[in-house]
């Protein structure tokens, strides 16, 4: 939905031992996740807030480092709203 206000930050894995930071105030930041993600079990985490303006649905996502490429949600995912 369009908003009011929003700021959020995510980070996600670059490597074992490593992570990148995003602060963000709209939709869809960043437009790409960097190149060097970890293939399999990188985790992302998001942080914020989401004052509407209009009833709507959010929804969460997640860039690929590899385009048109699809990201999956695996079982045991989890998102906390309140």
């Amino acid at each position: 939905p369009t908003v009011t206000n929003m700021a959020y930050k995510s980070t996600y894995t670059l490597a074992a031992t490593t992570v990148t930071t995003n602060f963000a105030t709209a939709y869809s930041i960043p437009a790409a996740s960097n190149a060097t993600s970890i293939v399999a079990g990188s985790t992302a985490i998001i942080e914020g807030t989401i004052l509407p303006s209009a009833n709507g649905t959010v929804v969460v996502r997640f860039a690929s480092e590899v385009a048109s490429s699809a990201i999956t949600c695996k079982a045991g995912s989890t998102l906390e709203w309140w």
